[in-house]
């Protein structure tokens, strides 16, 4: 008879990876914060270029070169991971910037999607996501926690691409007083409270699963997985996509069946982690939404994605 760790080794179901592209790449959720009118991107400028942006409410001045190539992140939490909560030089400043639905899908046409070279005037990758709730690491080595089996989208544009970014940017707002507190709760010892704390009392980001608005043969090219209608609506219907608070344990992983073996109903969900579908007050109050068939079941089909470990590429 095997032992229980043996037995647990033999129960143990196969994971299955990400939807994977024609060209065996896998699809990944493009997840932001996004209203009606657009879509918000967070880049990390030093206190020059940040003061002439918000002070003119557009990128430029004599300390900006619209020919570099600069990169835009919808995601908070990567920004911060990146700009080491706006201490790190030349990115001092976190600005949060907003972009019509129209001129995401124009930047996205123009870019390739490449990991470590290709793309000269545009490049979308996707590298491990950060969760904005939780943190690795302790005191001034602490930043928000790698999750290995989500991607986050970052877009770089460089040139034309970079001109039509700057022209098109509709808000440009200074959010590196939040970008410092979310850095000090993530250096407390009780980083869930501290959050809790954190979202109780100051507007984080109301991310979501979002669809650019491109032909389906071009979002198979930059590895974007659609979300369709049933997804949007349930997404909606539980007021957006936040990292809720976790405990630091290992996120569940889901095959596509219920405890008994019997397949979902939606065909099998792959990888399902950090299923936040949950409103502000769940981050508030520290309330961890429901798992496995329960989730899938208040948010169909919501998969975020794993795929292979990338290293991150130096950003501007």
């Amino acid at each position: 008879m095997a032992d229980g760790r043996g037995a647990s080794q033999a129960q143990r179901r196969p994971k299955q990876r990400a939807p994977a592209r024609a060209d065996g790449h896998p699809h990944h959720i493009f997840v932001g914060e996004y209203d009606a009118d657009g879509v918000f991107f967070y880049q990390a400028y030093s206190a020059a270029i940040a003061d002439f942006a918000v002070a003119n409410q557009r990128l430029g001045g004599p300390a900006f070169n619209v020919e570099r190539m600069t990169w835009i992140k919808p995601s908070f939490a990567w920004m911060l991971y990146r700009a080491g909560y706006g201490s790190k030089h030349g990115q001092e400043r976190v600005l949060k910037l907003k972009l019509p639905h129209d001129a995401v899908a124009d930047l996205l046409l123009g870019c390739a999607c490449k990991h470590g070279g290709g793309g000269s005037k545009g490049r979308v990758q996707w590298d491990p996501a950060r969760d904005l709730m939780s943190s690795d690491g302790r005191g001034h080595s602490a930043e928000p926690r790698k999750m290995l089996r989500e991607r986050a989208i970052q877009v770089g544009l460089s040139r034309s691409l970079s001109a039509h970014f700057v022209a098109s940017t509709t808000s440009i707002e200074d959010v590196t007083m939040l970008a410092w507190r979310v850095g000090e709760a993530h250096r407390e010892r009780d980083v869930p409270t501290a959050m809790r704390a954190l979202a109780a009392e100051a507007s984080l980001p109301y991310e979501r699963p979002y669809t650019p608005r491109l032909p389906p043969e071009e979002l198979e090219r930059l590895g974007i997985r659609p979300m369709d209608a049933a997804v949007e609506a349930s997404v909606e219907e539980h007021e957006g996509y936040l990292p809720h608070v976790d405990d630091g344990a290992d996120t569940e992983t889901y095959d596509g069946a219920d405890s008994s073996g019997a397949p979902e109903e939606n065909g099998g969900a792959g990888h399902v982690e950090h299923v936040a579908y949950a409103c502000k007050q769940v981050a508030a109050t520290g309330h961890r939404p429901p798992r496995g068939r329960a989730a899938l079941e208040c948010v169909p089909s919501l998969a975020l994605n794993q795929g292979p470990d990338r290293n991150n590429v130096v950003q501007g």
